[in-house]
């Protein structure tokens, strides 16, 4: 997949859905295959799961990020909340590390070799049903960014169970795909 657009940019785009009051989840998966989990309720920023934490460690996690995907899914959000500053102050704290002539910090400017999955088309699919009933439909994009390299089903698990905010959903997806795939 070809890189995303720099952090400054998503910014951007998150604070003009934030300004029209949008209610909904937003979605980031970085350069890196990460995925960033944020709730919108009216236009403020009330839940954010980011490498396996909430709230305030998530965003100074996420600040790091360099560049990404931006998806936004209008209705509903769960019920999960973060305590969080305000909403004008994470995206100005994120605009501010987001600048794009901040330098490159990759020395080497060149991408990772790609990795050939190990797994089944059968497999594939199961893991992309099962991650969609706890993400929706952003889970057709982590499962392409992620399972293309995948070298087998126990990376390909931990690798999608690290994108769920909960650690019981966590459990609950590597439970249901292993009884899935035994049946």
């Amino acid at each position: 997949m070809a890189p995303g657009i720099p952090l400054a940019q998503m910014m951007v785009d998150l604070r003009r859905l934030c300004g029209e009051r949008r209610t909904g989840m937003v979605f980031i998966t970085t350069d890196n295959n990460h995925l960033a989990q944020l709730s919108l309720e009216q236009g403020e920023i009330v839940y954010l799961f980011f490498n396996k934490q909430h709230g305030i460690g998530a965003l100074q996690d996420l600040r790091l990020v360099k560049g990404g995907h931006l998806r936004f899914t209008l209705g509903a959000i769960p019920a999960f909340r973060s305590v969080l500053p305000t909403t004008a102050e994470i995206l100005d704290f994120l605009q501010d590390r987001g600048d794009p002539s901040a330098p490159n910090l990759d020395p080497s400017g060149t991408a990772a070799p790609v990795a050939k999955s190990g797994l089944t088309e059968r497999e594939k699919v199961i893991l992309q049903e099962e991650l969609t009933e706890f993400i929706g439909p952003m889970a057709a994009i982590v499962c392409q960014e992620n399972l293309a390299s995948a070298p087998d089903l126990n990376a390909a698990l931990d690798g999608l169970s690290r994108n769920l905010p909960d650690p019981a959903q966590a459990t609950r997806f590597v439970s249901n795909v292993k009884r899935r795939l035994k049946g």
